[in-house]
């Protein structure tokens, strides 16, 4: 492969780049196995069931010479165990040389067995098993070994006693051109195995490929997912649960923090600013947007001091500024002090709408209901377009819960049916504390959720 971009730049001065691979050199990369060793215990497995499979031909072979031939059968019934026990006894960390052995063993027990039976067609089709068997190693040395031993059989064999081998004129007339066709069956059988062999490659390139990339997610994810602030007078709760596919990593996140009021970030006071939001998509880059966009929501609120409506219109902006390409849902709130005559303890909840779904408030006497405002766009769609901003007041003892769609989606059912699922989880539940409402939010969303699931819960007290 040649260097482009910065790579290319770097070449030394007077460097020619590389040549471009050829046709074939493509061709042999996409359709051979590259031949990557096999993990220990993997291999150690399936060496382990070939010299099952050529204990149990050699113990037939034995068998069938005994009762076939007396006293004559002795000498190819103990070749047969022999060779068996000779690739039994190849050190298993010489892997080429204990495949190779175990693969001419088979072969020539196979062998031993087509004689046995006087040339019979279908005892034949044991030499195209061995080769399926050959392919578990997933070396070259084995099909090579193959297709060496038969034509090494057929052509000396079929020189030395060319009716014991071949039963037309022909290839009694030309042994070694016959052990050539021989060969090359074995040679095409051995092509099926290698492709067979590729195959097994590229499932397990898929599969590291995808360990390593929700790894990569879960680790992003985890950086994201820090431990939310208690302001006093405040009890905040998070939870977060992947969905059920392992291979589904999504951009579902949350956020509490406290915005520093006129006297800077070490004088006490603040304002907690609460968010939750949803990425689309499920893969590495859903992972890295929401970072993204998380880290720049916390900078726009710290730095511009504004409510949840500004906040939200400047980080759609600076979305399309920086190029993110995220499309994303998320609700931004903010909780204040009672503003002036308010009861005391009340709270100001101020919040704004990029299409998520509804706040849910839990009220003191038990009733839950939604705040069922129209929702503004989401994010990463229309930059310039103004959002609302909208202002409810919580009384002490309410419970505010945040959260994404994983919580109240179900696969064939409205979103009408999960909405109104969660509401009546809600109501009328005792005043629990944050921790145990979102234990209790969670319970409904049931063990092996399809999608994940951010919740956020904020109880005054």
């Amino acid at each position: 492969r040649t260097g482009t971009g910065a790579a290319a730049s770097a070449r030394p001065a007077g460097a020619t780049a590389a040549p471009p691979a050829s046709r074939v050199r493509r061709l042999r990369a996409r359709l051979l196995p590259y031949g990557v060793d096999l993990p220990e215990g993997s291999w150690r497995g399936r060496h382990r069931a070939v010299l099952v499979f050529l204990g149990v031909l050699a113990l037939v072979a034995a068998g069938w010479a005994s009762r076939a031939h007396g006293a004559g059968g002795v000498v190819p019934a103990a070749a047969v165990l022999g060779a068996a026990g000779v690739a039994a006894a190849v050190p298993h960390h010489h892997r080429r040389l204990a495949a190779s052995v175990a693969s001419v063993a088979m072969l020539g027990v196979t062998a031993v067995l087509v004689h046995l039976s006087h040339g019979l067609i279908e005892m034949h089709f044991l030499f195209f098993v061995i080769v399926g068997a050959v392919t578990l190693y997933q070396q070259w040395a084995p099909f090579l070994s193959a297709v060496a031993f038969v034509v090494l059989h057929h052509g000396v064999l079929g020189t030395l006693d060319p009716a014991s081998i071949y039963n037309h004129p022909e290839a009694i007339e030309h042994p070694w051109a016959w052990a050539g066709v021989h060969g090359g069956f074995i040679a095409l059988m051995s092509a099926v195995g290698l492709a067979a062999w590729r195959f097994d490659e590229l499932v397990r390139d898929e599969l590291a490929a995808a360990t390593a990339e929700r790894g990569l997610s879960e680790e992003l994810q985890r950086t994201a997912l820090t431990a939310p602030v208690q302001p006093p007078g405040l009890e905040v709760a998070v939870r977060y649960r992947p969905a059920a596919q392992h291979a589904r990593i999504g951009g579902d996140w949350y956020d509490a923090f406290l915005v520093p009021g006129p006297d800077g970030p070490d004088a006490p006071g603040g304002t907690l600013t609460l968010a939750i939001g949803d990425v689309a998509g499920h893969d590495r880059q859903a992972a890295g947007a929401m970072a993204q966009l998380r880290n720049l929501l916390r900078g726009v609120a710290i730095t511009a001091g504004r409510p949840p409506a500004e906040i939200l219109a400047d980080l759609d902006r600076a979305l399309a500024a920086l190029r993110v390409g995220a499309v994303a849902s998320a609700v931004v709130a903010q909780l204040e002090q009672g503003e002036a005559g308010a009861a005391p303890g009340h709270r100001t909840l101020r919040w704004s709408n990029a299409g998520h779904l509804p706040p849910l408030v839990v009220a003191p006497d038990g009733e839950a209901r939604y705040l069922d405002a129209a929702t503004d766009l989401v994010l990463g769609v229309a930059a310039d377009r103004p959002r609302a901003g909208l202002v409810a007041d919580l009384a002490p003892g309410s419970a505010l819960v945040l959260y994404t769609d994983g919580l109240v989606e179900r696969r064939g059912e409205p979103l009408a049916a999960g909405l109104e699922r969660l509401r009546a989880a809600l109501a009328g539940a005792p005043a629990v504390s944050a921790e145990d409402l979102c234990d209790r939010l969670l319970a409904t969303a049931g063990a092996a959720p399809e999608d994940d699931v951010a919740l956020l819960v904020v109880r005054l007290r």
